[in-house]
């Protein structure tokens, strides 16, 4: 899995955190943890509309599957 994007939301409200799976890899459980606990996040499309809730764990910490060659979009807001 590779992280390919940490960038403002577009409207300002949030940080989009996008990440991919390049390879014929499905994985049940990626955690990507952050350098400050996450307040909240939800998993987004391509143009930024939530489209579902995430796991957070143990505050830093978001938790997620992931299919072969999936790429997984997130708006997370950080405490």
């Amino acid at each position: 899995m590779t992280l390919e994007t940490v960038k403002r939301a577009e409207n300002g409200d949030g940080w989009i955190v996008r990440v991919y799976e390049g390879e014929q890899c499905r994985r049940k459980a990626v955690t990507v943890t952050f350098g400050q606990a996450v307040e909240r996040a939800v998993e987004c499309n391509l143009l930024e509309e939530a489209t579902g809730v995430v796991n957070i764990i143990d505050g830093p910490r978001l938790t997620f599957p992931i299919g072969p060659y999936d790429v997984k979009t997130f708006r997370v807001w950080f405490e």
